[in-house]
């Protein structure tokens, strides 16, 4: 799970942004526009005080409600230029295992990443495969110049996804993030288009 928070600059829509939120696929996976639907299971999933500790937004309890609102707003989120959330579902089920976001800057072409996956289905690899997919979105369709990450820490399962990514350690901000009254050191990561590019 990776620590995500929304930028505040004023972006810019591109070209790009003005499309519908994509599908995209992998071998194992389906990343998929958010839909009513998945409100149920998402608050299960969510509600989670593992994901509630690596996260910076999602709140405890995660409750239907709050599920069905933030899942209304997802089309509009994309369609301003400011994050890219799908649904990170198993091929041919559709069951839900977790989110993967983009938060965008179109402005300065540049996005961090935010992900999460529920307690029955880590360990299965999920969030580096749909992270993959999402960089891979981000770079070509996008046409974005980095993407970050950032995760707390004493995240040592998601600062090794980030590194898995290809992503390079940029540093530590020291008690950056103010979490139930804690100031969470905060590890950085970050991947340029070219390196990516260089690397595939």
């Amino acid at each position: 799970m990776a620590v995500t928070r929304s930028l505040s600059v004023n972006d810019h829509r591109t070209d790009a942004l003005h499309m519908p939120q994509p599908t995209l696929h992998t071998q194992r996976l389906a990343l998929v526009p958010l839909q009513a639907c998945h409100a149920e299971r998402l608050a299960q999933l969510g509600d989670d005080p593992v994901i509630y500790a690596n996260t910076a937004n999602i709140p405890s309890p995660y409750t239907l409600a709050i599920a069905h609102e933030w899942i209304a707003g997802r089309a509009e989120e994309f369609a301003q230029g400011r994050n890219l959330t799908l649904a990170i579902t198993l091929q041919g089920s559709g069951e839900l295992v977790g989110v993967g976001t983009l938060i965008l800057s179109a402005r300065h072409r540049r996005a961090m990443l935010g992900y999460w996956v529920g307690a029955p289905y880590r360990g299965n690899g999920y969030a580096l495969e749909a992270m993959k997919r999402l960089i891979e979105f981000g770079f070509n369709d996008l046409q974005l110049h980095r993407i970050g990450g950032q995760c707390f820490k004493r995240n040592l399962a998601s600062a090794k996804v980030l590194e898995s990514l290809g992503l390079r350690y940029e540093g530590c901000l020291a008690e950056d993030f103010l979490k139930d009254e804690v100031f969470e050191d905060l590890l950085c990561f970050g991947l340029l288009n070219a390196d990516w590019a260089a690397g595939r």
